[in-house]
């Protein structure tokens, strides 16, 4: 097990960094035998973000990327993790026929990363995801079946058996320890290289804690991003409740109307 990070992430497998990475066409990145990553290695602080931003990159910032965090296990011909196939690894992504990526397929995976942040965030406080979102999901996974059911909780369905997935093909395991002087074991999750490192890195982004709050209609928790504001009132999507959200705001546009102080 390599430690990869300051340095709370583990990986079974060695991060693979390029001895140079060039652009071709506009559309592939080749890269010479990568070498296991070292004490060089830059860290996992803002890993994630750099990442997501690989969507709308061009080409040689995607060659950037790689050239200073490695090489993320994606396949050249499906553009998928090198578990995607049934939790096995994909020929193409080892020995030395794995040698180039696709920026289309690049920019694809970085689409689908950023979708399951946005996306998580919107269910989190009861707002469907984007539908743009979804088809950034499904251009990733590939044969995934198409969410039927759009109600709120089929989407939290939905998506996490979508992280399900993610957590196969990118190869996350788990480890179990008993440290001494503690009470109980102890379970952490293991990397397998650069991807499952992102992995690791968007679960711990889209569970960290978020300030709960109650509905001042129905008292139900509400789960926000930001807090309210000074006098800002909070509502949950119920129908009934997003319903009295519109006659407030209709009441205290015709008090600003009258000259009235809402």
């Amino acid at each position: 097990m390599t430690s990869i990070s300051r340095r709370l992430i583990s990986s079974r497998a060695p991060i693979w960094m390029p001895d140079r990475v060039t652009v071709v066409d506009e559309a592939s990145l080749i890269w010479d035998t990568p070498a296991p990553a070292g004490d060089s290695w830059p860290g996992t602080d803002n890993l994630l973000d750099h990442f997501c931003e690989l969507e709308s990159a061009h080409p040689e910032e995607m060659a950037d990327f790689l050239r200073w965090y490695g090489l993320p296990e994606l396949c050249f011909e499906h553009g998928r993790p090198d578990h995607h196939t049934e939790g096995e690894y994909c020929p193409l992504t080892t020995g030395d026929t794995w040698t180039s990526l696709s920026v289309r397929h690049l920019r694809i995976a970085a689409r689908a990363y950023s979708a399951i942040r946005r996306g998580s965030a919107r269910l989190a406080i009861r707002q469907s995801v984007d539908e743009k979102d979804w088809l950034n999901l499904q251009a990733f996974i590939g044969g995934f079946p198409v969410m039927k059911d759009r109600s709120f909780f089929g989407q939290r369905s939905w998506l996490a058996e979508y992280l399900r997935w993610l957590f196969m093909s990118t190869g996350i395991g788990h480890d179990v320890t008993w440290p001494k002087g503690a009470k109980h074991p102890q379970l952490s999750s293991e990397a397998d290289g650069l991807l499952g490192t992102i992995t690791l890195l968007l679960w711990r982004d889209i569970t960290g804690d978020r300030e709960t709050y109650r509905c001042d209609v129905c008292r139900m928790p509400v789960e926000r991003i930001r807090p309210p504001r000074e006098g800002e009132r909070i509502y949950c999507t119920e129908p009934t409740c997003r319903r009295a959200r519109q006659r407030r705001n209709q009441a205290a546009y015709r008090a600003r109307q009258r000259g009235e102080q809402p």
